[in-house]
Order: C-alpha cells, then sequence, then structure tokens
C-alpha cells in the first residue's frame, strides 16, 4: 500500500529535497508563524514588509550557514544534499546572498518601524555572535548547544514584530513570554531531530551538533530523549492554553506541532515502526530530514489559515 511512496522518480521526493536545500522550508515556517504570532497579539495580519523582511532574513542566514558549512566541508567524506548543493552552487548562492541583501536592507529601512528596527538590530547581533562561534571562533556561547540557540533566534524573529505592540499592554506580556518560550523550545527541537538524524555526516564532517556530543552512534538515544521531549510539551502546550498563558490559537498550534514533531520522530528512531511501513527509508532516501522536520512546524498553521485570516 506504501510502496509508491518509495520510488526514486517520485516528483514530490526531488521537490521536498529542492526546497529543502534552499532553505524554502525554513522560510515558510518564519512567515507563517510571524502571522499567528501577529493575530494573537495584535489582532491584524502582518504588513507585506514586516513578511518579506522576515522570509528574506532567515533565507540570507540560512544560505550563509551553509555556505560556511561547505566552505570548510571535506568532500571525499559523507555530506547532507544541502551542503553538496551549496558546494556545487556557491558562486551563484554567493551572487544571491549578496543581491538579497540589498534588497532586505532596504526593505528594513523603508518599510519597518523604528521600534522593531531597533529590537531586529539586536536579533541581527545575536545571529552575528552565533555564527562567529560556530564557523570561526569559539565563543562563551559555545558550550550552549547550537540547536538551542537556533531555537531561540528563530522565535525571536518570528515575534519580533508583535513586542512593541505588547509592551504597551502589561496584560499581553506573559502570555507573549509563555507562547515565546513554546516556540524557542519547538524550533530547538526541530534542529534537535534534523542533527540526530544527520549524525553520521556531521561527525564525519567535524560539524557539532547536540546529538554529537553525546556517544550513541546511531542518534536513538536522542530520538528518544527527542519523543519525550515532544510529547511533554505537546501536553504542556495544552495546559498553557486551560490555565489562560498563552492565547488559544498560538497555543493549540503550537501543541499540534510538538504532537506532529513527535510523531515524526517516533517513526524515525523506533524500529518496530520501521519495519512496519519503511518509514526510516522514506525519511532517510526519498524526503529530507530537515523537510520532514519543517513540514510538521508549518503544516498545522497553512492549514488552519482559512479560520486565522
Amino acid at each position: 500500500m506504501f510502496s509508491f511512496l518509495w520510488r526514486t522518480n517520485l516528483p514530490v521526493a526531488k521537490l521536498a529535497r529542492i526546497i529543502n536545500a534552499v532553505s524554502l522550508d525554513a522560510v515558510a515556517v518564519a512567515i507563517l508563524w510571524q502571522f499567528v504570532f501577529c493575530i494573537n497579539f495584535t489582532q491584524r495580519a502582518p504588513t507585506i514588509a514586516q513578511s518579506v523582511s522576515l522570509g528574506l532574513t532567515v533565507w540570507l542566514v540560512y544560505c550563509a550557514d551553509r555556505l560556511l558549512d561547505a566552505a570548510r566541508m571535506d568532500v571525499q567524506g559523507p555530506a547532507t544534499y544541502r551542503h553538496q548543493f551549496h558546494l556545487r552552487h556557491r558562486r551563484g548562492l554567493t551572487i544571491t546572498w549578496m543581491i538579497l541583501l540589498m534588497v532586505d536592507a532596504m526593505v528594513v529601512c523603508f518599510g519597518i518601524d523604528g521600534s522593531i528596527q531597533v529590537l531586529g538590530i539586536g536579533l541581527a547581533a545575536g545571529v552575528l555572535v552565533y555564527g562567529a562561534g560556530v564557523h570561526f571562533a569559539e565563543t562563551p556561547l559555545h558550550r550552549i548547544p547550537k540547536e538551542v540557540q537556533v531555537g531561540f533566534l528563530f522565535a525571536g524573529g518570528v515575534s519580533v514584530v508583535t513586542w512593541p505592540g505588547v509592551f504597551a499592554e502589561p496584560s499581553k506580556q506573559i502570555p507573549m513570554l509563555v507562547t515565546v518560550g513554546l516556540a524557542w523550545v519547538l524550533f530547538a527541537c526541530n534542529c534537535i531531530f534534523v542533527a540526530a538524524c544527520e549524525l553520521e555526516s556531521d561527525r564525519a564532517q567535524g560539524f557539532d551538533s547536540l546529538p554529537g556530543r553525546w556517544i550513541n552512534q546511531d542518534g536513538s538515544f536522542a530520538g528518544g530523549i527527542l519523543i519525550a521531549l515532544t510529547a511533554s510539551f505537546a501536553a504542556a502546550s495544552w495546559v498553557a492554553v486551560w490555565l489562560g498563558c498563552a492565547p488559544w490559537v498560538a497555543g493549540c498550534l503550537l501543541s499540534i506541532s510538538f504532537a506532529f514533531l513527535s510523531i515524526v520522530s517516533f517513526a524515525r528512531f523506533t524500529s518496530k515502526l520501521n519495519r512496519r511501513i519503511s518509514i526510516q527509508r522514506y525519511l532517510d532516501r526519498r524526503l529530507t530530514a530537515g523537510f520532514v522536520a519543517d513540514s510538521a512546524l508549518f503544516l498545522p498553521p497553512l492549514l488552519c489559515m482559512p479560520w486565522l485570516i
């Protein structure tokens, strides 16, 4: 019944690999969750300039991170498809990166409010510190797993346009902090899932990751912790909504995303289920781990979009 999923020429598999390689899935996650935060805390959709700026910024950060990884990659060793893609197309991607950097700067200067620009500068400084610690020289933040740092910066990025309005309304500040905190954990778990799936290639290339710091060789230990963590926070999100500590819509979407990521983690790291429907082969060989993980983040808000607008 599932045999059609394993065809090597399946169009959706090739499309997923390309989408993940060029970081468009991460851009989709950022824009959709920015929309969720705006609807919940400002009762309006983000402006076009705000969404364009966030999408461009996320793409610029992800592309730069992968280009820097590709620059120090051992071409003889195992590597992920996205790193191979950035190595092969580094010249075109670098030119595109410089052009879009100028476009993003113009959008920020002429389309974003000053109060949001100030918060954005703070986030940009955090991204630079993260990048310097990962790619150039160790910083005190190197002790903090990069997945935790990325989750924090991503949660800050998708919520940054809502903070000026929240500062003016004290009643929204606690729910905002709780929601951002849950989003931080969700995005960090997403990164941990990808790193656990790519543990072998990361270790071969010398790339640091939280699962790579653990002894287990096949990622199953990291997977077990991830399953427990995402399942726990799926329940915690519902509790936050029930206690009134998080908005109903945002809390429900966070809980659904946690549950989705928990199910995907269970499918990836549980051998019994793998034997039943060969889903490990599907995740490893047909769809990239990054796209599968990101789908747990962008599908819930995307499918609920008609009710959010």
